[in-house]
Formats: C-alpha cells, sequence, structure tokens
C-alpha cells in the first residue's frame, strides 16, 4: 500500500496548501485523509481509521522495514540520550530503573512523577514523597540515578523517605526502564532502492520548486 515512493509527507502538505492555504479554504476532518488518497496508488481508509480512531499500537518497525531500515527501541542508559541514527546498532543490556522523575529537595529527591507499572509504583512510592536515602545511603536529586544503575534489574534495595512528616522504608524490587530510545540503522550497507528512489524525488521536487 502507499505511492511506491513517489509521494511522501511533503508532497502531502504542498497539496494541503494548493487547495486550503492558498485559496483560504477552512479544513475540515476528512480533508486531510481525502487529499492524501489523492497521492498514493490505493486507499489509505483503514490505516487512518486503525491509527486516529483506536488505541492499537503502531507497528512502526514494520513501516522501517519496507525501507530496509532497522528500527530499535531501547532502554536509556544515560540522561538525556535521545537516539537516532547508528552505523551498527549493539546489543544493549537492561538498565534498572524507579521509573520516576523527580526534582531537588533540600532534604533529598522529590519525586515528581510515578510512571505506572514501575518498580516505585509497584512498592507504592507516590507523588510528592522525597527519597532521603538507598540501603541506608543518603542520595539526592543529583545522584540517585547513578546510585540505581549501580544495580541489576530484578535486585531488591531499601528506600528510606519522608512522606510529609512521617519517615517510611520501603523494599523495591528493580524492573527494566522502559524502552524510550529509538535508533534507526541501515539493515544493508547501502540504504534501499526504494529508500533511494524517495530521496531522490524528494530533492528533485524541492529543486523544482525553487
Amino acid at each position: 500500500m502507499g505511492s511506491g515512493g513517489r509521494s511522501n509527507l511533503d508532497d502531502l502538505m504542498r497539496l494541503l496548501w494548493q487547495v486550503h492555504g492558498r485559496t483560504g479554504l477552512g479544513v475540515n476532518d476528512s480533508d486531510i485523509q481525502q487529499l492524501a488518497n489523492q497521492l498514493v496508488d490505493e486507499t489509505l481508509d483503514d490505516f487512518f481509521e486503525r491509527v486516529l480512531n483506536t488505541t492499537q499500537e503502531l507497528d512502526l518497525a514494520a513501516f522501517f522495514d519496507q525501507q530496509q531500515i532497522k528500527y530499535q527501541c531501547v532502554s536509556q542508559e544515560k540522561p538525556l540520550e535521545h537516539g537516532g541514527f547508528v552505523e551498527s546498532p549493539r546489543v544493549r543490556t537492561q538498565q534498572p530503573s524507579l521509573s520516576i522523575s523527580h526534582r531537588a529537595n533540600p532534604l533529598g529527591a522529590e519525586v515528581v512523577v510515578v510512571f505506572s507499572q514501575g518498580s516505585a509504583s509497584i512498592a507504592g512510592i507516590s507523588n510528592k514523597d522525597v527519597i532521603i536515602a538507598i540501603d541506608d545511603y543518603h542520595v539526592d536529586s543529583s545522584d540517585i540515578d547513578q546510585q540505581i544503575a549501580r544495580y541489576q534489574v530484578g535486585d531488591k534495595i531499601n528506600i528510606s523517605l519522608f512522606r510529609r512528616d512521617k519517615l517510611c522504608h520501603f523494599e523495591v524490587t528493580l524492573t527494566a526502564s522502559s524502552r524510550s530510545v529509538c535508533f534507526l540503522s541501515f539493515k544493508q550497507d547501502k540504504p534501499s532502492k526504494l529508500f533511494h528512489n524517495w530521496i531522490a524525488n524528494s530533492k528533485a521536487r524541492m529543486n523544482k520548486s525553487h
């Protein structure tokens, strides 16, 4: 399904501008879908229905696979790791995580968000709790992530925290961090013919527009 690389999102945006932007004609919910159908060999109605009106996860790996591109979602290994293109993806070990976000607090690390089904959530740690120690060693917001990284997935740790004015202790079984970092790489030494055609057609259309 699709245009075989002859059309892409840039073409859709240009068509949207020609039909609606340049003329001042308003855009209804179905207009973008109708314009997209004009650019492809087959109808995209089933695609729009699935991605807009259901909670079904998108099979991004299958989309990239059509271009001979490997799509890999992995656990974050260090703060502010954002993913991107890599020449050769490597196998990663699972990283332990409390699955929380936190901020600085005079006493320690104040929990801001507890992610559902993460190790902290399962153990009963809540928003606004202030974590002060892991296995009896003091931590704060600047080093709590590094301390957690010393453990392995499945390890049990003892967390001491203040919940309002009460000192509480929790046993936490560390789970793997969510696979929130994505990397792309070519499956072969060079991109597929379809990928080359898409890039070439995009450049040609850009040159023509100038």
